[in-house]
């Protein structure tokens, strides 16, 4: 049988589509070369450590639906049971003084928070709803006064930096009660101001270092320019080669047609995400590489296909980092240790926590039903402002 001269017994076998670059046992790789192939290793690794995340999640999740969110839906009836045994006594005289029915108020806020945060958005008793929300008011309205403070003092020491650094900044646009998105606007405007100010010390005239009639150094601006524009037109240039090769317009074979379709989508996916390692991925599948060549990458396009690869390996850090905090995993992060990775749950131990849990509200709950409430509701909220947990919000 003929043997193709290219092909020996010690070749990648055709499957193997690494994106691995040269061979340093016939050719010493160069730096750059080096520095891709750890870039390659490094994004694949990480997909794979995503991969094993996601499932370790789905694990745990699969879990907390079979063991766990039975015995808190069981926990949310008591604490709607709680809440609406302790209500009355916010009004009336039964609960003289008003340090106990703020702790009362506080106590029932924290109830109805947690109901919340389990119900969610099908949370539907009117009555409790009303609640949250009298008390919400409340809350709010002496946290204002607290952002006012806070507000003060924070405008108070940014007008003193910015004197010092010997610029006009105006800070009018920063108020109390902002929102998250009203707050940046605010800093975006600072940065700009701060950016557009002129120099306090301009330089005098006739000391420029630049030789008469030579062209000025690029600065750092116009090198981070060129750059970018490198990067998109390397990213652009691959997408155009690989989009007439993969074209199924041009194919008349019907099983071949659908192959390159759905190569079509993993290639209009990959540029839209800016991912050159689908990319790569993708020519050496569809030029027939077995193993890329190294001379196909000269030291430019190298350079540029590393730094997009490089802000490629730090964007899926990130992403593997937050994975666990997807909404889709709240559960656990509910019973995750704050201070470790909030997907590290314990099914076991949470299980257990939540049974005592259940039980001790349960008891509560009898104990507020009986004739003698009072002296109940009044030890209640004397346990409660002495826990460890406890702060009190006035």
């Amino acid at each position: 049988m003929h043997r193709d001269p290219r092909h020996t017994p010690q070749d990648s076998p055709p499957q193997d589509r690494s994106l691995i670059l040269g061979n340093p046992r016939t050719k010493p790789l160069t730096r750059g070369q080096k520095t891709f192939n750890r870039l390659v290793r490094r994004i694949e690794d990480l997909r794979k450590e995503m991969a094993r995340e996601t499932e370790r999640l789905d694990r745990l999740m699969g879990a907390y639906a079979a063991d766990l969110h039975p015995l808190e839906l069981d926990i949310l009836e008591q604490r709607k049971a709680l809440v609406r045994a302790l209500r009355p006594f916010l009004k009336g005289k039964s609960l003289p003084g008003r340090r106990q029915r703020d702790t009362l108020r506080t106590l029932l806020y924290d109830q109805l928070e947690t109901i919340q945060s389990i119900a969610g958005p099908v949370w539907t008793d009117e009555d409790l709803r009303d609640l949250w929300n009298e008390l919400d008011a409340v809350f709010r309205a002496r946290r204002s006064r607290l952002d006012d403070t806070l507000f003060n003092e924070f405008q108070s020491v940014a007008e003193q930096e910015f004197d010092a650094m010997g610029l006009k900044v105006d800070l009018s646009k920063f108020r109390p009660g902002m929102t998250p998105q009203e707050f940046q606007e605010a800093m975006e405007d600072v940065h700009r101001q701060v950016e557009e100010a002129p120099d306090p010390e301009p330089k005098p005239r006739g000391t420029s270092q630049t030789p008469p009639g030579s062209k000025p150094r690029p600065t750092a601006a116009d090198r981070k320019r060129l750059e970018e524009e490198l990067r998109q037109r390397d990213l652009s240039s691959l997408y155009k080669q690989l989009a007439k090769l993969l074209h199924p317009d041009l194919e008349a074979d019907p099983t071949r047609r659908a192959e390159k379709e759905s190569a079509m989508k993993r290639l209009t996916t990959a540029y839209k995400d800016r991912d050159l390692h689908a990319l790569l991925e993708l020519e050496l599948e569809w030029i027939q590489h077995e193993g890329a060549d190294a001379s196909r990458l000269g030291d430019q396009k190298l350079r540029i296909y590393n730094i997009i690869l490089e802000e490629q390996a730090r964007d899926l850090e990130d992403r593997l980092r937050e994975i666990s905090l997807h909404p889709r995993y709240a559960p656990l992060q509910r019973y995750s240790d704050p201070f470790e990775d909030p997907g590290m749950m314990n099914p076991r131990k949470v299980r257990e926590r939540l049974t005592t849990e259940l039980q001790e509200l349960k008891t509560l709950v009898c104990r507020l039903s009986g004739p003698d409430i009072l002296p109940e509701v009044r030890q209640l909220i004397q346990d409660y402002r002495t826990a460890p947990s406890y702060s009190d919000p006035f």
